[in-house]
């Protein structure tokens, strides 16, 4: 899981001018994402592209809408 959320902080800041965040955005701050245990495995793609579209919306001030779901294959 920390792999997962590494990998998708990197892409986020690799694609923040298309995202349009700024790269003071990432300065002094540290981020923590929390995932609960339980029984379902929660690692791989499907966890990665969420945590992406989680960064990506709080780093923009974006919401992501309501209907959106996000599954692995």
């Amino acid at each position: 899981m920390k792999e997962s959320a590494r990998i998708a902080l990197t892409w986020v800041r690799s694609h923040a001018a298309d995202l349009g965040i700024d790269e003071p955005a990432f300065r002094r701050r540290q981020f923590h994402v929390h995932v609960p245990a339980g029984a379902i495995p929660k690692d791989g793609p499907s966890a990665g592209v969420t945590m992406v579209t989680a960064l990506a919306s709080l780093l923009t001030g974006r919401a992501v809408k309501h209907y959106v779901g996000m599954t692995g294959r």
